[in-house]
């Protein structure tokens, strides 16, 4: 049988990023964050205004360290 390399590579890719970004708005059952970049958009999940949290696939995963955060172009 023959293998499918290309099929069998995307199964092994992440469909969404993990992301971090910080909590600025509430409202029912969802929350608007910021991206490090400035651009905003709202996910579901609740948090606290001013938290920061792990963004993927349009849901709030987690808290994310509220560590400095360093942003680098490679």
């Amino acid at each position: 049988m023959a293998v499918n390399l290309w099929r069998r590579w995307k199964d092994l890719q992440s469909a969404d990023p993990i992301l971090v970004a910080d909590v600025v708005a509430l409202d029912s059952g969802r929350v608007l964050v910021e991206f490090p970049g400035g651009s905003t958009t709202w996910i579901l999940g609740t948090r606290t205004i001013g938290g920061r949290v792990f963004v993927q696939g349009g849901k709030v995963q987690g808290d994310a360290p509220s560590l400095a955060l360093v942003v680098d172009t490679v």
